[in-house]
């Protein structure tokens, strides 16, 4: 920690994403934004970044998938049983699971549930949350298996569960913390498409189901979520054109008057005195008839 404080207060090379140097990032782009640009060309570019982001979050996703598909191929066509990888609590050989049981399944039934929430689930989490990610999803993985090891049943667990817990769990939780409109999205998006799949967190009797897994999967997440979720900048924010104009622009009609107090009464300047009220023809007539009435004499 106190290196990396250095390296921040000296302006040295960095890679690991700290909250520190993505405000720097973040205040050399405001800084850097040209005020010649036009506001449709700023809204294109935003676009063009968002899909390159949400392309290499599909991608990287769907090649997790298809290793998912070709190892469970493997085992089905060579005969091979691969859930012996899988983490076995309580075994020093059962560690290796802690790195392989995400990627074994026990069936095609079983990597089937899995494949389509692994793939949304996890596109969303690269897209939405792309420096977070790096770390949560190793922290997940690592740590669903470790869990699983210490306090698990007697049984090889295997599958990717623990890892669609603690995706969903840190994109809820991220979301809640942020509140910015793409985290809001995405949460809301997630609670619509898998919300319930939070209920596998409580036992139903099935001794085939590791809810071990799906446990320490969600809490992982939501550790995960609350010490990550200031990783990744806001959004970039809409500017419009007349924020570059400089503050103390003279107005068009007036100038710069608007700088100066209004004249006072002993100033040189006179302010424009208000027109005279116009008499009544009534109280005019009135008082010439009064003045020509002569003065009684007693």
């Amino acid at each position: 920690m106190a290196g990396c404080t250095l390296a921040c207060r000296v302006g040295a090379h960095c890679r690991f994403p700290c909250p520190r140097r993505i405000r720097r990032k973040i205040q050399v782009f405001e800084s850097a934004a040209d005020p010649t640009m036009d506001e449709a060309e700023q809204i294109r570019q935003v676009r063009r970044a968002s899909q390159r982001r949400m392309e290499r979050a599909f991608g990287i996703t769907f090649v997790f998938v298809a290793a998912l598909w070709w190892i469970q191929l493997v085992q089905t066509v060579a005969g091979w049983d691969f859930a012996r990888l899988g983490v076995e609590p309580h075994h020093l050989f059962g560690l290796v699971g802690v790195a392989a049981a995400p990627l074994i399944h026990a069936s095609w039934q079983h990597l089937l549930a899995n494949t389509l929430p692994v793939l949304i689930l996890g596109t969303a989490l690269l897209y939405g949350y792309p420096h977070a990610s790096r770390i949560a999803v190793s922290v997940i993985w690592l740590g669903t298996g470790l869990g699983v090891w210490f306090t698990g049943r007697p049984a090889f667990h295997v599958g990717a569960s623990g890892l669609v817990m603690g995706f969903i769990t840190f994109m809820l939780v991220a979301g809640a913390l942020r509140r910015d409109r793409a985290s809001v999205a995405i949460t809301a998006a997630v609670v619509f498409l898998y919300g319930s799949a939070l209920i596998g967190i409580v036992p139903n009797g099935d001794p085939e189901i590791s809810y071990e897994s799906h446990a320490w999967g969600a809490a992982i997440g939501v550790l995960c979520a609350f010490a990550l979720f200031r990783l990744d900048p806001p959004p970039p924010r809409r500017r419009y054109s007349w924020e570059f104009e400089p503050e103390d622009s003279e107005d068009p009609l007036i100038g710069d008057l608007w700088r100066y107090p209004p004249p006072g009464p002993g100033s040189d300047v006179e302010r424009p005195r208000p027109p005279a009220p116009r008499p009544n023809p009534r109280q005019a007539v009135a008082g010439i008839r009064q003045e020509e009435t002569p003065p009684r004499l007693h």
